[in-house]
């Protein structure tokens, strides 16, 4: 069988989804197969820039649009910002072992694939801003260790998220529809001291306090 993150149309003998090549453990997998799996799942052929994406022959990683590496050239960033991706992003790209950074904002992505999450990666910044995510906010995130920094605003989200990243420093979900109800028991559940920013989501309901502890409230909804 494939692998959880290859959908049947895309597996071949000779094809990123090799199961020979590709496993579910980080690092055993050539970042430059992981790569082509995350460019078929995202629509890569209608792409604003792909140069050196392009299957069958995509150049080496780090020779990439978008794609930053390490001095020992593995991948620690992506950034595709303003790129027209759209679709589903995949779980597989949590077998780059080494990635640090992924910005996909302003494009056209629909959602994240379930399967996204890691209790050892080391990811820190994740930027989705302005895309179409609907419905929940996943829990999934909660997974990371060293996830500090989270937009995920001018989306479609409905709700707030039930729980985040022990590690998180900001979090932005304003300009969604979430729709909330405010209470001190969610509030303490979510914060760990990160700053939460859920302004112009016209449909959250209640207030917190002007004070708590020593919390400095933002009317337009922002707390820090």
């Amino acid at each position: 069988p494939a692998p959880f993150w290859c959908s049947s149309s895309s597996v071949a003998a000779d094809g990123p989804c090799d199961t020979q090549r590709c496993t579910q453990k980080p690092g055993s997998c050539e970042e430059g197969a992981i790569l082509d799996l995350f460019y078929d799942a995202l629509d890569g052929p209608s792409w604003s820039s792909s140069e050196g994406w392009s299957l069958p022959s995509p150049a080496a990683p780090c020779m990439r649009t978008g794609v930053s590496c390490s001095g020992g050239n593995n991948v620690t960033g992506i950034a595709l910002m303003k790129n027209n991706l759209g679709g589903t992003i995949p779980a597989s790209l949590l077998l780059l072992p080494e990635l640090k950074s992924l910005d996909l904002s302003f494009n056209s992505i629909i959602d994240i694939d379930s399967n996204f999450s890691s209790p050892t990666h080391n990811i820190t910044t994740l930027n989705l801003e302005n895309n179409l995510l609907s419905g929940e906010i996943p829990t999934f995130f909660s997974s990371f260790p060293s996830l500090q920094h989270i937009d995920l605003s001018h989306n479609l989200y409905s709700t707030m998220p039930l729980a985040l990243p022990t590690s998180l420093v900001s979090l932005d979900l304003s300009y969604n529809r979430i729709r909330h109800e405010l209470n001190l028991l969610l509030f303490y559940g979510l914060y760990n001291g990160a700053y939460i920013d859920w302004s112009n989501n016209p449909n959250i309901m209640g207030s917190l306090p002007d004070s708590i502890g020593q919390l400095i409230h933002d009317p337009s909804g922002r707390y820090a």
